[in-house]
């Protein structure tokens, strides 16, 4: 019987380890374009060079959200608990995003303003 078969059973002894071989291959190319800054921490990270490991951070990112959702057999709380909790989270990076608009769009800002996105000492 496969993974998907017409009952929606799926064999216990399968589908943990293909579900954390997965997410971990994700995890694996997500550490390997990110741990190697570490090496460097004088070393400038400029945003351009994040490309190259924002897809896998996007796909764990979605994986961890929906992760918080819920399945179909969750109950009818937790699902309102994890749509609560992934519609804060967005509404926070909508609020951020919006926040340093500015400074990703390159406009022309005051000093003060400047500095007040400026939230860890090695930014500047």
């Amino acid at each position: 019987m496969g993974v998907y078969s017409g009952d929606n059973s799926r064999p216990s002894h399968f589908y943990p380890e293909a579900r954390l071989a997965f997410w971990g291959s994700f995890c694996w190319f997500l550490l390997q374009g990110y741990l190697p800054w570490f090496l460097y921490p004088n070393r400038t990270m400029f945003f351009f060079y994040a490309l190259s490991f924002e897809p896998f951070l996007l796909i764990l990112l979605a994986g961890c959200l929906g992760v918080l959702l819920g399945n179909r057999t969750s109950s009818v709380r937790r699902v309102r608990v994890g749509v609560l909790g992934v519609g804060v989270y967005l509404t926070a990076v909508l609020l951020v995003s919006a926040y340093f608009w500015p400074l990703w769009t390159g406009q022309v800002i005051p000093y003060e303003q400047w500095y007040g996105h400026m939230w860890i000492p090695t930014w500047i």
